[in-house]
């Protein structure tokens, strides 16, 4: 995935011209409609750099303690049964625990995804985060389109000559 980022550094021999205007090139000439319109769009990339694995962890980590800190408390011997307090956390309480496994289960499903998906790429380990990951895409995506302007305004210039 780093090499990605790599491309822009890779020149022709006259230094004008990098690996990225030779991918346009193919992607214009091989697959003409890749950067019409709205060009090469990568839908959520950047969304997906905002998320972090591990404070969600972390959140989801403090609400379960939290969930279990009104249990204790509700459970608690000094606590009134009849108090009306009792009554409506109780639920309150129950329907929170149940979303939160239900949250943790999700969690789980989503983090084993990214995983797979890291490996997919080439990239694992405990510390992919979508920061990095999703970063690639993007600036690569940036790239892409930057070059892609660049082209466009050198052959208007060369038209217009």
């Amino acid at each position: 995935m780093d090499a990605l980022e790599k491309l822009e550094a890779v020149k022709e021999n006259d230094g004008k011209k990098t690996l990225i205007h030779y991918i346009i090139h193919l992607l214009e000439t091989q697959h003409s409609g890749v950067l019409d319109g709205a060009g090469l769009v990568l839908p959520r990339s950047e969304e997906a750099m905002q998320v972090s694995i591990s404070e969600t962890h972390s959140d989801l980590r403090n609400l379960a303690s939290q969930v279990r800190m009104i249990k204790n408390e509700l459970s608690a011997e000094h606590s009134d049964k009849n108090d009306r307090y009792v009554s409506a956390f109780t639920s309150f309480q129950l329907k929170a625990e149940k979303m939160v496994q239900e949250l943790e289960v999700e969690f789980q499903i989503v983090l084993e995804d990214f995983q797979k998906l890291g490996e997919r790429f080439a990239e694992s380990g405990t510390k992919l985060e979508p920061v990095s990951f999703f970063g690639y895409f993007v600036k690569f995506a940036h790239a892409i389109k930057q070059a892609h302007n660049q082209l466009l305004s050198a052959r208007e210039k060369e038209d217009k000559l």
